[in-house]
Order: C-alpha cells, then structure tokens, then sequence
C-alpha cells in the first residue's frame, strides 16, 4: 500500500483525484485495521468513513507526504479505539492479535498459513507482507517492540518453511 509521493503531497494540497486514490489504495488495509478493532461491520463502515473525513480535514496540516502511510494507519487505530471507549468496550489496543482480523487478503496463499500459526504470527505476517509495513509501522500500531515482532516474523517463516517441506515430502511419497 505504499502511497507514491506526487499522490500524498497532491492529497495534502486538497486535490480531489489525489484524494480519491489514497482512498482506493488504502481501502482494504484501514478496513482491515478498523475492522480487526471494531466487531460490528456496520460500525467498522462509519469508522473507515470517519476516517477519510477527517483525513481530508486536517490533511494541511500533515508537513511531510511521506508520512502520510503511517498518519492513516494511526488515525484508523484511533478512530477505532476512540469508537470502542464511546461504546464503553474494552480497549484492544495492547494485543497485536486484536488486529488480525478477517479482510479480503491479495495474497490468498496466505490463508493456507492460518491454521498453524498463531494469531500474533498471522497479524505480524499479514501486516507485513499485505500491508507492506515496516516492523516501526507494526509496533506504533500494536504497542509491541519491533523486536518481539521481529521475533513472531521469523517464527513464523520457520513454521511456513517447514510447512513446505512436509507438503513437498508428502507429494514425493505419494508419487512413489
């Protein structure tokens, strides 16, 4: 989801195509985020809306284009848990398995690795690799260091790594 420069500095002057693409762009990771916090579909719509509103608002006041990636994915995180505390629910925001969630994912391969990683592994993968984000995006996000999440990365490639190798085993013996 990386947002070109010409398009976030175009969307921070206020012009309308530019805001329309981050919009695009951005759709399926925010939803994402907003939705691993906030339960109820129809809540997590209002949220994901709010969100572009206010973006669009305060988008002067963003003084480099470069952070506007990261400025989205906080403001979601925080529309979502300022929803939570107005609903007097529990706020999510200390465990990163809170942001996994269930969004359409362009990477389908990657459902295949659910069941044998833990939900702290499939977020940390996800956010990763689907939301191109870096271990410092992640942390601001979950509250974790970027070390643990390093740590719950790596775990997870091992797991896949040797997912793999007994899928392949398996085919092997099956063809002898």
């Amino acid at each position: 989801m990386k947002i070109p420069y010409s398009t976030a500095k175009a969307f921070i002057a206020g012009e309308k195509d530019a805001q329309e693409e981050v919009y695009r762009s951005t759709r399926k990771l925010l939803y994402f985020v907003i939705r691993s916090i906030v339960n109820e579909e129809e809540d997590a719509k209002d949220v994901y809306q709010n969100v572009f509103v206010k973006a669009i608002a305060n988008a002067a006041t963003l003084q480099k284009p470069e952070a506007l990636q990261a400025y989205l994915l906080s403001l979601a995180k925080n529309e979502s848990l300022n929803y939570l505390r107005a609903k007097h629910q529990e706020d999510p925001s200390d465990q990163i398995d809170s942001l996994y969630g269930e969004e359409e994912t362009r990477y389908p391969y990657l459902e295949s690795y659910y069941p044998f990683l833990s939900p702290k592994e499939n977020a940390v993968v996800l956010l990763k690799i689907e939301g191109e984000m870096s271990f410092r995006d992640i942390a601001a996000l979950s509250g974790l260091n970027r070390q643990s999440l390093n740590d719950l990365y790596r775990s997870a490639l091992k797991k896949i790594k040797r997912f793999y190798q007994e899928e392949k085993r398996h085919e092997h013996q099956e063809n002898h």
